[in-house]
């Protein structure tokens, strides 16, 4: 008794609330994806000391001191190396500073460059007769950095 077919209209009612219901706690989730990205920027921008900053700053806080120790990454003299390494060519120094390294290499990634490999020193008439790092500029120029010797310059 009762029964009969079931009704259309009620199903796809239904389903439409379902779709609905869908469709805004979807846009919330992203809504809310949205807040954490600008709450991580704004953290990242403020507090690169801290967990979230060094994320967003590629594992590599800003505060870290500059070449040899001297300055910081990212101020005034850092900018100035990163823009010498830019330009690419030879470079047995900088600021009168034999570079280690990591150091060199985030020079390079920090003009936009890319890091190629490391050699020892070559024989004349070869240039490089010391160790050094190997890179392209952003545009493409070669370019190589002298770097401390193992166990120090």
């Amino acid at each position: 008794a009762g029964g009969g077919a079931p009704n259309p209209n009620r199903n796809n009612k239904k389903l439409a609330k379902d779709i609905l219901r869908t469709a805004v706690q979807t846009k919330n989730v992203l809504d809310s994806l949205e807040k954490v990205g600008e709450v991580a920027e704004k953290v990242g921008q403020a507090g690169s000391g801290s967990v979230i900053g060094n994320l967003i700053n590629g594992g590599k806080p800003k505060n870290q001191r500059g070449i040899g120790g001297k300055g910081w990454r990212g101020d005034k003299t850092w900018r100035e190396n990163v823009k010498m390494v830019s330009e690419g060519g030879n470079i047995e120094s900088i600021n009168g500073i034999i570079p280690t390294e990591q150091e060199a290499i985030d020079l390079i990634e920090a003009a936009g460059g890319t890091y190629l490999r490391t050699e020892e020193g070559h024989i004349p008439p070869n240039p490089h007769q010391y160790r050094h790092v190997n890179y392209l500029t952003a545009e493409g120029k070669k370019g190589a950095i002298r770097i401390e010797e193992l166990g120090g310059e």
